[in-house]
């Protein structure tokens, strides 16, 4: 994995001012690689970022220490494609995402935040060519009433025959409080679009807030929408088939919490990261 040192190609530009809009773009940067984005360095430099994926091009791309109130916005251009996961395992998050997406470009998206901090993050996808489409999945853990985490995540079906698919998965334990706030707009004229949305939410203590907001904003009649949320328990079938088997209850609770929040290890291309990820997951799912 090739690591970009966002804060050496901040210091390139002599005359940028602080808080500035630092313009990233990957033409020329080998497609074979995969890229790491560090923005550890750049607390106090930049509030935005702009990253351009050039035409006909396919990268994948890890975010690592994003810095709070930090705006990022990616312009993938026709045709082009992006495997992107974003990893938050430490520090409080607070930053806003907005990917543009043109003709035929689309991406793959996935964050993984296990860490033990208060969050909210905003991402938004604008489908603004026919044949983009835009794919996320989100795993996220709330432990404790000091963890209070919201998650605004929105897609814009600008024109048509564009295609948005999301999942949230999250769990709540020791009081936590989650939010996953979903919108999918399908604007006037935007025939043959397909917008879904999932949201599940394990809730392991009574103390825990949890809440799953699905929207759909339909502005035109020839497509396709439909959205899905549950918060509740775990699903007594699913720990009553494997307790038959004679696993225990904790490690059949535990097993199935796992299940559905290991797969957004698929984002990730750096193995180290995943498995570092991996064991956040293992270490605070409580059997």
């Amino acid at each position: 994995m090739k690591q970009i040192d966002l804060f050496e190609t901040l210091k390139i530009n002599d005359n940028m001012a602080m808080n500035a809009c630092l313009e990233l773009n990957l033409e020329g940067q080998n497609t074979a690689d995969s890229l790491l984005l560090n923005y550890e360095k750049l607390s106090g430099f930049v509030k935005k970022i702009n990253i351009r994926i050039p035409a006909y091009s396919h990268y994948d791309i890890t975010e690592i220490n994003l810095i709070p109130n930090l705006e990022i916005n990616y312009f993938l251009a026709e045709k082009s494609s992006v495997n992107y996961g974003i990893a938050i395992l430490s520090n409080e998050t607070n930053f806003k995402a907005v990917f543009n997406l043109e003709t035929g470009a689309s991406i793959k998206a996935g964050l993984a935040d296990f860490s033990f901090a208060k969050g909210r993050v905003n991402y938004l996808f604008r489908l603004l060519g026919k044949k983009a489409s835009a794919q996320w999945r989100l795993a996220t853990l709330a432990d404790g009433t000091e963890n209070d985490k919201e998650f605004h995540i929105s897609f814009d079906h600008i024109v048509g025959d564009t295609y948005s698919m999301m999942e949230n998965y999250g769990v709540c334990q020791n009081g936590g409080h989650l939010l996953f706030a979903g919108v999918s707009h399908i604007f006037p004229d935007a025939d043959d679009s397909s917008a879904h949305q999932k949201a599940k939410i394990m809730v392991f203590d009574e103390n825990c807030i949890a809440k799953a907001n699905p929207i759909l904003k339909i502005d035109d009649n020839e497509v396709e929408a439909s959205h899905a949320a549950a918060v509740g328990k775990v699903n007594d079938e699913h720990l009553f088939y494997l307790t038959s088997r004679g696993i225990s209850r904790p490690t059949a609770k535990y097993l199935i919490t796992l299940g559905y929040l290991n797969p957004v290890l698929d984002a990730f291309s750096d193995d180290t990261l995943k498995e570092k990820i991996a064991d956040y997951i293992s270490s605070g799912v409580k059997a």
